[in-house]
């Protein structure tokens, strides 16, 4: 029973890690569109 609980509570901080990562791979590609085009004009 403990195990599975730890199994779950590791499979959920994983997913949360992922969303993460995903959101601020998202936010770092924004900035460096933004980086381009400040420097551009």
């Amino acid at each position: 029973m403990r195990r599975a609980l730890l199994q779950k509570a590791y499979a959920e901080l994983n997913r949360c890690v992922a969303e993460r990562t995903a959101d601020l791979s998202q936010a770092n590609e924004q900035l460096h569109k933004e980086v381009a085009e400040r420097t551009r004009a």
